[in-house]
């Protein structure tokens, strides 16, 4: 009978001594999980804002013609040639073909 009772007591802080320890583990296992979240939504928050701003701050890209009213068709062509690279002028050229009338007018390599 004494067996028994010992055997039995012993069970029972097995068993108070795996649910301590699974509480523990579980305690700790969501103080980290919450951690992390906390940290990463500043994260999140700290990258939003950065992204924002920096699209609020962003160059925008203006073309000389485009700011200058005064610049002339040749003027223009030569500073597609010198400064854009060929895809980028043959491009413009494709897309801006009815405002380009200048150049049907300029013969290349002529002077």
């Amino acid at each position: 009978m004494e067996s028994n009772s010992f055997l039995e007591n012993i069970h029972k802080k097995i068993k108070r001594r795996n649910r301590r320890n699974d509480i523990v583990k579980s305690t700790t296992f969501i103080v980290g999980l919450l951690l992390i979240t906390i940290q990463s939504v500043e994260i999140i928050k700290f990258e939003i804002m950065n992204n924002l701003w920096s699209e609020y701050n962003s160059e925008t890209e203006v073309y000389e013609w485009e700011y200058s009213a005064e610049i002339s068709d040749s003027q223009l062509f030569s500073y597609l040639i010198d400064e854009m690279e060929i895809d980028e002028v043959l491009q413009f050229i494709e897309e801006e073909q009815e405002n380009l009338s200048f150049v049907e007018t300029i013969k290349l390599g002529d002077k």
